[in-house]
Protein backbone atom coordinates (compact mmCIF):
# COMPACT_ATOMS: atom_id res chain seq x y z
CA UNK A 1 0.00 0.00 0.00
CA UNK A 2 1.07 3.29 -0.55
CA UNK A 3 1.44 4.08 2.94
CA UNK A 4 3.46 1.30 4.16
CA UNK A 5 5.67 2.45 1.47
CA UNK A 6 6.10 5.61 2.88
CA UNK A 7 6.65 4.34 6.14
CA UNK A 8 9.94 1.68 4.89
CA UNK A 9 11.36 4.48 3.22
CA UNK A 10 11.22 6.68 6.06
CA UNK A 11 12.37 3.85 7.88
CA UNK A 12 15.55 2.87 5.49
CA UNK A 13 16.45 6.92 5.50
CA UNK A 14 16.55 7.14 9.32
CA UNK A 15 19.04 3.94 9.53
CA UNK A 16 21.52 5.20 6.89
CA UNK A 17 21.50 8.72 8.75
CA UNK A 18 22.39 6.93 12.06
CA UNK A 19 25.19 4.68 10.26
CA UNK A 20 26.54 7.12 8.87
CA UNK A 21 26.69 9.38 11.73
CA UNK A 22 28.21 6.82 13.61
CA UNK A 23 30.90 5.68 10.88
CA UNK A 24 31.83 9.26 11.08
CA UNK A 25 32.32 8.65 15.01
CA UNK A 26 34.33 6.06 14.46
CA UNK A 27 36.59 7.15 11.60
CA UNK A 28 36.82 10.24 13.83
CA UNK A 29 38.14 8.76 17.04
CA UNK A 30 40.32 6.13 15.71
CA UNK A 31 42.26 8.81 14.12
CA UNK A 32 42.33 10.66 16.94
CA UNK A 33 39.59 13.45 16.56
CA UNK A 34 37.65 15.94 16.73
CA UNK A 35 37.13 14.38 19.93
CA UNK A 36 40.29 14.95 21.08
CA UNK A 37 43.24 17.53 21.51
CA UNK A 38 46.64 16.82 23.29
CA UNK A 39 49.18 19.85 24.45
CA UNK A 40 52.57 18.67 25.73
CA UNK A 41 54.53 21.22 27.47
CA UNK A 42 58.19 21.62 27.00
CA UNK A 43 59.44 19.35 29.83
CA UNK A 44 56.61 16.76 28.97
CA UNK A 45 57.89 15.83 25.38
CA UNK A 46 57.71 12.04 26.53
CA UNK A 47 54.44 11.78 27.26
CA UNK A 48 51.97 10.76 24.76
CA UNK A 49 50.69 12.85 22.03
CA UNK A 50 47.18 12.58 20.57
CA UNK A 51 47.51 9.15 18.72
CA UNK A 52 49.03 7.77 21.04
CA UNK A 53 47.12 8.64 23.91
CA UNK A 54 44.53 7.11 21.67
CA UNK A 55 45.71 3.70 21.17
CA UNK A 56 46.21 3.65 24.71
CA UNK A 57 42.42 4.37 25.37
CA UNK A 58 41.41 1.48 22.58
CA UNK A 59 43.34 -0.85 24.62
CA UNK A 60 41.98 -0.32 27.70
CA UNK A 61 37.94 0.16 26.08
CA UNK A 62 38.23 -2.66 24.12
CA UNK A 63 38.79 -2.73 20.38
CA UNK A 64 35.00 -2.08 19.47
CA UNK A 65 34.20 -0.05 22.61
CA UNK A 66 37.30 2.31 21.70
CA UNK A 67 36.17 2.83 18.09
CA UNK A 68 32.58 4.32 19.50
CA UNK A 69 32.40 7.95 19.26
CA UNK A 70 32.03 9.61 22.46
CA UNK A 71 28.31 10.60 22.00
CA UNK A 72 25.56 8.38 20.54
CA UNK A 73 21.98 9.03 18.68
CA UNK A 74 19.44 8.32 21.33
CA UNK A 75 17.19 5.63 20.27
CA UNK A 76 14.28 7.67 18.77
CA UNK A 77 16.01 10.60 16.99
CA UNK A 78 13.58 12.48 14.46
CA UNK A 79 14.07 11.85 11.25
CA UNK A 80 15.54 14.80 9.75
CA UNK A 81 19.28 13.97 11.44
CA UNK A 82 22.04 16.43 10.13
CA UNK A 83 25.12 15.45 12.50
CA UNK A 84 25.98 13.37 15.57
CA UNK A 85 26.57 15.38 18.45
CA UNK A 86 30.12 14.64 19.90
CA UNK A 87 32.40 15.12 22.80
CA UNK A 88 35.90 16.94 23.35
CA UNK A 89 38.30 16.73 25.63
CA UNK A 90 41.38 18.33 25.75
CA UNK A 91 44.72 16.84 27.41
CA UNK A 92 47.42 19.05 28.95
CA UNK A 93 51.06 17.20 29.93
CA UNK A 94 53.55 19.26 32.03
CA UNK A 95 55.94 18.69 34.40
CA UNK A 96 57.18 20.43 38.12
CA UNK A 97 60.75 19.04 39.06
CA UNK A 98 60.25 15.06 39.39
CA UNK A 99 56.13 15.28 38.93
CA UNK A 100 54.35 14.66 35.64
CA UNK A 101 50.97 16.60 35.98
CA UNK A 102 47.73 16.27 33.31
CA UNK A 103 44.79 18.58 33.09
CA UNK A 104 41.58 16.75 31.27
CA UNK A 105 38.99 19.39 29.92
CA UNK A 106 35.56 18.50 28.85
CA UNK A 107 33.04 19.96 26.34
CA UNK A 108 29.94 18.83 28.59
CA UNK A 109 31.76 20.40 31.74
CA UNK A 110 32.95 23.69 30.69
CA UNK A 111 35.33 25.23 32.98
CA UNK A 112 35.94 22.11 35.27
CA UNK A 113 39.10 20.81 35.06
CA UNK A 114 40.45 17.12 36.17
CA UNK A 115 44.37 16.79 37.48
CA UNK A 116 46.55 14.08 37.19
CA UNK A 117 50.23 13.87 39.39
CA UNK A 118 52.09 11.55 39.19
CA UNK A 119 56.46 11.37 40.39
CA UNK A 120 58.49 10.03 38.39
CA UNK A 121 61.38 10.29 35.85
CA UNK A 122 59.33 8.97 32.97
CA UNK A 123 55.50 9.88 31.47
CA UNK A 124 54.53 6.31 31.29
CA UNK A 125 52.56 5.91 34.92
CA UNK A 126 50.87 9.04 34.24
CA UNK A 127 50.35 8.11 30.34
CA UNK A 128 48.73 4.95 31.53
CA UNK A 129 46.28 6.68 34.19
CA UNK A 130 45.06 9.79 32.20
CA UNK A 131 44.09 7.23 29.73
CA UNK A 132 41.88 5.44 31.93
CA UNK A 133 40.75 8.45 32.97
CA UNK A 134 39.55 9.03 29.75
CA UNK A 135 38.11 5.61 29.35
CA UNK A 136 36.25 6.37 32.48
CA UNK A 137 35.13 9.46 31.66
CA UNK A 138 34.23 8.28 27.59
CA UNK A 139 31.52 5.61 29.27
CA UNK A 140 30.02 7.86 31.72
CA UNK A 141 29.42 10.86 29.21
CA UNK A 142 28.15 8.12 26.73
CA UNK A 143 25.82 6.77 29.58
CA UNK A 144 24.66 10.71 30.75
CA UNK A 145 24.12 11.74 26.86
CA UNK A 146 21.62 8.56 26.36
CA UNK A 147 19.79 9.36 29.74
CA UNK A 148 20.07 12.69 30.70
CA UNK A 149 19.33 13.57 34.33
CA UNK A 150 16.64 15.63 34.73
CA UNK A 151 17.63 19.28 35.95
CA UNK A 152 18.32 19.89 39.40
CA UNK A 153 16.00 22.63 40.99
CA UNK A 154 17.38 25.62 41.63
CA UNK A 155 17.58 25.96 45.72
CA UNK A 156 14.97 28.49 46.74
CA UNK A 157 16.02 31.44 47.77
CA UNK A 158 16.76 31.86 51.71
CA UNK A 159 13.60 33.51 53.67
CA UNK A 160 14.21 36.86 54.24
CA UNK A 161 15.55 37.43 57.94
CA UNK A 162 12.52 38.69 59.84
CA UNK A 163 12.23 42.10 61.45
CA UNK A 164 13.71 42.17 64.88
CA UNK A 165 10.81 42.09 67.02
CA UNK A 166 10.66 45.55 68.69
CA UNK A 167 10.42 45.67 72.35
CA UNK A 168 7.49 46.62 74.33
CA UNK A 169 7.64 49.79 75.48
CA UNK A 170 8.85 50.64 78.70
CA UNK A 171 5.97 51.67 81.29
CA UNK A 172 5.80 55.60 81.99
CA UNK A 173 6.24 56.15 85.46
CA UNK A 174 3.77 58.39 86.77
CA UNK A 175 4.86 62.06 87.63
CA UNK A 176 1.42 63.39 88.45
CA UNK A 177 0.00 62.64 91.73
CA UNK A 178 -2.22 63.65 94.05
CA UNK A 179 -1.18 63.23 97.65
CA UNK A 180 -2.65 63.12 101.16
CA UNK A 181 -0.26 63.76 104.28
CA UNK A 182 -1.05 63.09 107.77
CA UNK A 183 1.47 63.80 110.80
CA UNK A 184 3.36 65.19 113.74
CA UNK A 185 5.42 68.48 113.79
CA UNK A 186 7.12 69.96 116.41
CA UNK A 187 7.45 73.62 116.91
CA UNK A 188 10.75 75.36 118.29
CA UNK A 189 10.03 78.43 120.05
CA UNK A 190 7.10 79.40 118.89
CA UNK A 191 4.54 79.04 121.86
CA UNK A 192 7.21 77.82 124.58
CA UNK A 193 10.78 76.35 123.79
CA UNK A 194 9.37 72.91 121.91
CA UNK A 195 5.33 72.27 121.32
CA UNK A 196 4.09 69.47 119.27
CA UNK A 197 1.63 69.90 116.65
CA UNK A 198 -0.27 67.90 114.07
CA UNK A 199 -0.15 68.65 110.41
CA UNK A 200 -2.34 67.33 107.43
CA UNK A 201 -2.28 68.14 103.82
CA UNK A 202 -4.26 67.65 100.84
CA UNK A 203 -1.57 67.97 98.06
CA UNK A 204 -0.76 67.71 93.83
CA UNK A 205 2.16 66.67 92.31
CA UNK A 206 3.18 67.98 89.04
CA UNK A 207 6.57 66.67 87.51
CA UNK A 208 9.28 68.35 89.86
CA UNK A 209 6.68 70.64 91.48
CA UNK A 210 4.31 70.14 94.34
CA UNK A 211 2.07 72.19 96.27
CA UNK A 212 -0.39 71.73 99.31
CA UNK A 213 -3.08 73.02 101.25
CA UNK A 214 -3.20 71.65 104.66
CA UNK A 215 -3.56 72.62 108.46
CA UNK A 216 -1.34 73.35 111.66
CA UNK A 217 -2.91 72.55 114.94
CA UNK A 218 -1.07 72.56 118.19
CA UNK A 219 -2.98 71.51 121.71
CA UNK A 220 -2.90 74.03 124.84
CA UNK A 221 0.84 74.43 126.34
CA UNK A 222 1.19 75.16 130.23
CA UNK A 223 3.00 78.06 131.07
CA UNK A 224 3.90 79.06 134.65
CA UNK A 225 3.43 82.70 135.34
CA UNK A 226 3.53 83.84 139.06
CA UNK A 227 0.50 82.17 140.99
CA UNK A 228 -0.99 80.97 137.62
CA UNK A 229 -0.90 79.45 134.58
CA UNK A 230 -1.25 80.40 130.65
CA UNK A 231 -2.60 77.89 128.46
CA UNK A 232 -1.61 79.00 125.09
CA UNK A 233 -3.18 77.22 121.55
CA UNK A 234 -2.78 77.76 118.18
CA UNK A 235 -4.83 76.23 115.02
CA UNK A 236 -3.75 77.65 111.93
CA UNK A 237 -4.12 76.84 108.15
CA UNK A 238 -1.02 76.48 105.89
CA UNK A 239 0.00 77.01 101.98
CA UNK A 240 3.24 75.44 100.45
CA UNK A 241 5.14 74.96 97.27
CA UNK A 242 7.83 72.85 96.52
CA UNK A 243 10.26 72.28 94.03
CA UNK A 244 12.09 69.67 93.72
CA UNK A 245 15.90 70.19 91.87
CA UNK A 246 16.54 66.17 92.64
CA UNK A 247 14.17 62.88 92.21
CA UNK A 248 14.47 59.38 91.81
CA UNK A 249 11.78 56.62 91.45
CA UNK A 250 11.87 56.26 95.09
CA UNK A 251 13.20 59.30 96.91
CA UNK A 252 12.50 63.08 95.77
CA UNK A 253 14.16 66.01 98.05
CA UNK A 254 12.46 69.41 98.01
CA UNK A 255 12.74 73.38 98.57
CA UNK A 256 9.47 74.31 100.25
CA UNK A 257 8.22 77.75 100.84
CA UNK A 258 4.65 78.93 102.20
CA UNK A 259 2.46 81.20 104.74
CA UNK A 260 0.53 79.80 107.75
CA UNK A 261 -2.72 81.58 108.76
CA UNK A 262 -4.02 80.82 111.98
CA UNK A 263 -5.25 82.11 115.45
CA UNK A 264 -3.44 81.71 118.56
CA UNK A 265 -5.26 81.52 121.80
CA UNK A 266 -4.40 81.86 125.50
CA UNK A 267 -6.62 81.47 128.87
CA UNK A 268 -4.94 82.23 132.42
CA UNK A 269 -5.94 80.60 135.50
CA UNK A 270 -5.22 80.84 138.94
CA UNK A 271 -5.18 84.67 138.98
CA UNK A 272 -7.96 87.36 140.40
CA UNK A 273 -9.31 87.54 137.23
CA UNK A 274 -9.31 85.02 134.23
CA UNK A 275 -9.15 86.44 130.67
CA UNK A 276 -9.00 84.29 127.48
CA UNK A 277 -8.02 85.86 124.27
CA UNK A 278 -7.30 85.31 120.58
CA UNK A 279 -5.07 86.88 117.95
CA UNK A 280 -4.34 86.44 114.65
CA UNK A 281 -1.69 84.61 113.95
CA UNK A 282 1.20 84.67 110.21
CA UNK A 283 4.53 82.85 110.15
CA UNK A 284 6.46 82.12 106.77
CA UNK A 285 8.10 78.73 106.58
CA UNK A 286 11.75 78.26 104.57
CA UNK A 287 11.51 74.41 104.34
CA UNK A 288 13.92 71.41 103.00
CA UNK A 289 12.12 68.07 102.75
CA UNK A 290 13.28 64.30 101.79
CA UNK A 291 10.65 62.27 100.93
CA UNK A 292 10.49 58.61 100.09
CA UNK A 293 7.55 57.43 97.55
CA UNK A 294 6.58 53.40 96.75
CA UNK A 295 3.44 53.02 94.48
CA UNK A 296 0.57 54.18 96.49
CA UNK A 297 2.11 55.53 99.74
CA UNK A 298 5.63 57.57 100.85
CA UNK A 299 6.48 59.27 103.50
CA UNK A 300 8.27 62.77 104.33
CA UNK A 301 10.99 64.53 106.50
CA UNK A 302 11.37 68.24 106.73
CA UNK A 303 12.95 70.73 108.49
CA UNK A 304 13.29 74.82 108.19
CA UNK A 305 12.70 78.16 109.42
CA UNK A 306 9.61 79.24 110.67
CA UNK A 307 9.53 83.62 110.32
CA UNK A 308 6.67 85.08 112.36
CA UNK A 309 5.36 87.95 110.50
CA UNK A 310 2.55 88.44 113.41
CA UNK A 311 3.40 87.22 116.86
CA UNK A 312 1.43 87.82 119.97
CA UNK A 313 2.81 87.79 123.44
CA UNK A 314 0.07 87.40 126.04
CA UNK A 315 1.05 88.69 129.42
CA UNK A 316 -0.67 89.00 133.13
CA UNK A 317 -0.75 92.55 134.81
CA UNK A 318 2.03 92.91 136.92
CA UNK A 319 4.06 89.92 136.13
CA UNK A 320 4.96 90.05 132.53
CA UNK A 321 4.19 87.95 129.22
CA UNK A 322 3.87 84.06 129.81
CA UNK A 323 6.47 83.58 126.89
CA UNK A 324 7.80 86.02 124.35
CA UNK A 325 8.87 84.13 121.14
CA UNK A 326 11.69 84.98 119.14
CA UNK A 327 11.28 86.26 115.25
CA UNK A 328 12.69 83.25 113.93
CA UNK A 329 11.35 79.47 114.90
CA UNK A 330 11.61 76.41 113.70
CA UNK A 331 9.37 74.25 112.55
CA UNK A 332 10.44 69.73 112.42
CA UNK A 333 7.78 67.33 110.39
CA UNK A 334 7.21 63.99 110.06
CA UNK A 335 4.42 62.70 107.68
CA UNK A 336 3.04 59.53 106.34
CA UNK A 337 1.61 60.39 102.54
CA UNK A 338 -0.75 58.43 100.24
CA UNK A 339 0.02 58.63 96.57
CA UNK A 340 -2.76 58.40 93.84
CA UNK A 341 -1.45 58.77 90.63
CA UNK A 342 -3.14 60.57 87.70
Amino acid sequence: MPGGSASVSRTLVFGLVVAAGGAAGRRAWAQGGPFLSVTRMADAQDCPDKAGLVDRVAAIRGADAAHAPPAALPSEAPAAVTAVTAVTFAVTFARAGDTFSAAIRSSLRPGSVRRLEVPGATCAALARATAVTLALLLDSDAASEETPHPAEPSPAPPPAPAAPEAPPPAPTRATNRLTIAAGASALVVTLRPVAPAFTGELGLEVGPWRTGLGVLWAPAQSLSLGPGTVSESLASSSLRVCYSPWRSDVLRTDLCAGAYVGLEAASGQGYTRNDDRTRPWLAIPFELTLAGRREHVGWELGAGALVSVLRQDFSIDGLGDAYRPPLVGAIVSLRAVGLVPW
